[in-house]
């Protein structure tokens, strides 16, 4: 079963419609850009499998899209591999409790990301995390 109910093409065609709002259609369809890679992302590997008519989803998207457009794999910390991003009790840093990058929680959930009460992005924060871009 599809997620959402949907076909891969009408889902890949709706989240074109929503994200369009904050990235061009350009871009989104370009193979080499970054933000195809982070629509692929959300489309093919992101555990959450979001619809298109999901409120978060292009609060997800320019979240994702940070990841990528910084070479998030490279990050020091709480990259999409880091399995101990958080962990730490001595940390002091916006990362403290937090999960990866990508990992299949909601957005508000990763590391560096705070959320006011209507789960909406209020602050980015990052210090010293090799971000490059």
């Amino acid at each position: 079963v599809e997620p959402c109910g949907i076909s891969i093409s009408d889902r890949f065609d709706q989240f074109l419609n929503e994200l369009n709002t904050v990235s061009s259609v350009d871009d989104l369809s370009n193979l080499s850009s970054v933000q195809r890679q982070t629509l692929n992302w959300l489309l093919n590997e992101d555990g959450l499998e979001l619809c298109p008519e999901d409120d978060t989803l292009v609060q997800r998207y320019v979240t994702a899209l940070i990841y990528f457009t910084t070479n998030g794999d490279n990050w020091t910390k709480c990259s999409k591999t880091d399995f101990t991003c958080g962990s730490n009790r001595l940390d002091d840093s916006p990362f403290k409790g937090k999960s990866s990058y990508l990992s299949p929680v909601s957005e508000c959930d990763w590391a560096g990301i705070t959320c006011n009460t209507r789960g909406k992005v209020a602050e980015i924060r990052f210090e010293e995390n090799n971000l490059n871009g």
